[in-house]
């Protein structure tokens, strides 16, 4: 990411705009409209949706190296949802109407674009297949791990999780006792504990 904004030409890094955001801030919010694309410099967010209950429900994160908001590059009637910041952050923004001039002019930057607009559609694929088509034990397996690799998993509830993993609470419990049983997870004082990290990672590596 670091190495095409270097290469931007120099009428093109005149508008790169440099912002500062703390833990739990919120970058974007569910509903707004967008018309940056963002490139994350350090840090790491999470993007999440509310449901209509009120619950939060991550759908993918970004690191250093990052971009988001390349949808709404291309279609203004898509809303973003809420991008939250896990660990303090510099992003670089610019506004859309720069990116696509730079498109016009440089390929190897289209080829970018072209790449981010891919990855979006793969995490967006992913999240669905992971509500549709996994087992409820998988589901619960991967959404625990994402937030596990965020350390956003103290504060996760088994609402938030019901709500990720799209199931039923009594088959919910069932899959958290099976996991318990098992020796990967403790669920106490209404919080989740890892207790085999080795074993949740080989899990997650075959289903990904």
């Amino acid at each position: 990411m670091l190495e095409i904004l270097k290469s931007a030409p120099i009428y093109i890094k005149k508008h790169i705009i440099k912002e500062k955001y703390n833990k739990d801030d919120l970058i974007l919010v569910q509903g707004d409209i967008n018309e940056y694309l963002y490139f994350i410099e350090n840090g790491k967010v999470e993007v999440a949706t509310m449901s209509k209950q009120g619950l939060k429900i991550s759908i993918t994160t970004f690191r250093a190296g990052g971009s988001l908001g390349v949808l709404e590059i291309f279609n203004s009637e898509i809303h973003t949802q809420n991008v939250i910041v896990i660990e303090s952050c510099t992003v670089l923004k610019l506004h859309k109407s720069h990116v696509l001039k730079w498109m016009e002019e440089d390929f190897n930057f289209t080829l970018y674009v072209i790449k981010l607009l891919e990855e979006c559609f793969y995490d967006t694929s992913l999240f669905a297949r992971n509500i549709l088509s996994m087992t409820i034990k998988e589901r619960i397996i991967l959404s625990l791990y994402k937030h596990f690799a965020n350390n956003t998993l103290y504060p996760f509830t088994k609402n938030e999780l019901n709500q990720e993993t799209g199931t039923q609470k009594r088959s919910l419990n069932r899959g958290i006792e099976e996991l318990t049983y098992l020796g990967l997870l403790k669920y106490e004082n209404k919080r989740f504990t890892i207790l085999n990290e080795k074993m949740l990672l080989e899990k997650v590596k075959n289903l990904l």
